[in-house]
């Protein structure tokens, strides 16, 4: 199995709307490794997803108040801890995409 890594030393700009739909795609193709810079400067990697199978909710809606869409940030699915998680484009380090 082959992989793809992207880091930000590479040329490919992280906050360029073209590469964030590229990596959206790659997220509703199944997990991808995201690393990113936390808020108190520490790193996180995490198996993030937007695969609709993979993603379990388990949680009643509490409210009917829709989320106003923040274009800094990218939501995921950790698989790992099966929760919604986001990163913001501009925090990220890491991605690497099994093939």
């Amino acid at each position: 199995m082959e992989e793809l890594n992207v880091n930000n030393n590479s040329s490919i700009d992280h906050t360029d709307p073209e590469f964030r739909g590229w990596l959206q795609d790659m997220l509703r193709a199944g997990p991808v490794t995201v690393t990113f810079e936390k808020a108190d400067g520490t790193l996180r990697e995490m198996q993030a997803t937007l695969e609709s199978n993979l993603i379990v909710e388990t949680r009643e809606k509490k409210t009917d108040r829709v989320k106003k869409v923040n274009p800094d940030v990218c939501a995921v699915w950790d698989v790992e801890k099966q929760e919604w998680r986001s990163f913001r484009w501009d925090k990220l380090r890491h991605i690497s995409i099994k093939l």
